[in-house]
């Protein structure tokens, strides 16, 4: 019988992910009365996608889980599909938000292309979900020690290592300031620009979907209902239209300036200030005054 809430998580130097303790709070808020684990894989493991996804639903398959929480984001996302492929069960990804209504256990989120929210129910069990990070709060003491981390088998055959590089990116979690660049930063080639301007501002860059989709940033700096939900003190938009997708992500910051030269564009309707310009010769501006 199906019995108890999973939670997936990155091991990062033998810890548990940052992200750990607020999906341990979205579970304790479902209040079913089940014991809540913790499950993981470490280090770059989680590089060997079908061989993780193998440990993961034979995991599955051995603990006969309820209910399993897995954080929305790239890696994780991908490695769960083809667990759930090998398990046969359905997944609900990118969810907002979870409840349970009169015993059924729901999902709330965004679809069709991010235009509208809906609430879907899983009947069955195991009820595999991923979940948008940054929504929720939650303590590092939040009273689960134990952490089963896996270990995948690799084979020999699996992965052909060709060259390696070390990719460098800034902590967009817990930034304190945020430049969120939109396509008009693209549509202008001011994407470097962008990138100097913020190690001037000592800032993280942020992004709309359409700069994950071309491959300018990582999936991890996606803000929005897809992407990740990010509480900075100052957030600074770039070349943003201002859809509601993306300004979900940052709807409580502090301070929010938006640069666009559209006077009509949505974002000067969200922003606390808004400049109607050029962004790129505002950009230019910014980076000579600091």
């Amino acid at each position: 019988m199906p019995h108890g809430i999973y939670i997936y998580t990155e091991i990062q130097d033998s810890k548990p992910a940052p992200y750990t303790a607020e999906l341990v709070s979205l579970a304790k808020k479902l209040q079913i009365n089940d014991p809540i684990y913790l499950f993981g894989l470490e280090g770059t493991d989680i590089f060997y996608e079908q061989e993780a996804a193998v440990a993961i639903a034979d995991y599955m398959k051995k603990n006969d889980p309820k209910i399993v929480i897995v954080p929305a984001i790239g890696t994780a996302k991908a490695v769960f599909s083809r667990a759930a492929v090998i398990l046969d069960i359905g997944m609900t990804a990118d969810c907002t938000e979870l409840y349970v209504e009169n015993g059924v256990f729901k999902q709330k989120k965004p679809a069709f292309g991010n235009e509208v929210m809906v609430v879907t129910e899983e009947k069955d069990f195991p009820a595999l979900v991923t979940v948008v990070t940054g929504r929720y709060k939650g303590t590092e003491e939040y009273g689960i020690e134990d952490v089963t981390i896996l270990k995948p088998e690799i084979s020999e055959k699996s992965v052909q290592f060709l060259d390696a590089s070390v990719q460098q990116t800034d902590e967009i979690s817990d930034a304190e300031i945020i430049l969120a660049v939109g396509r008009g930063v693209m549509e202008q080639q001011g994407y470097e620009t962008a990138v100097q301007l913020a190690q001037k501002m000592g800032a993280a860059v942020g992004g709309t979907r359409p700069l994950v989709d071309q491959g300018v940033i990582p999936f991890e700096h996606q803000i929005g209902q897809t992407g990740c939900v990010v509480h900075p003190k100052c957030c600074i938009f770039a070349g943003v239209s201002g859809a509601i997708q993306h300004t979900e992500g940052v709807r409580d910051t502090n301070l929010t300036i938006a640069i666009n030269h559209d006077p009509n564009a949505a974002i000067f309707s969200f922003a606390d200030y808004g400049i109607v310009a050029d962004v790129n010769d505002i950009m230019n501006q910014l980076i000579e005054k600091l």
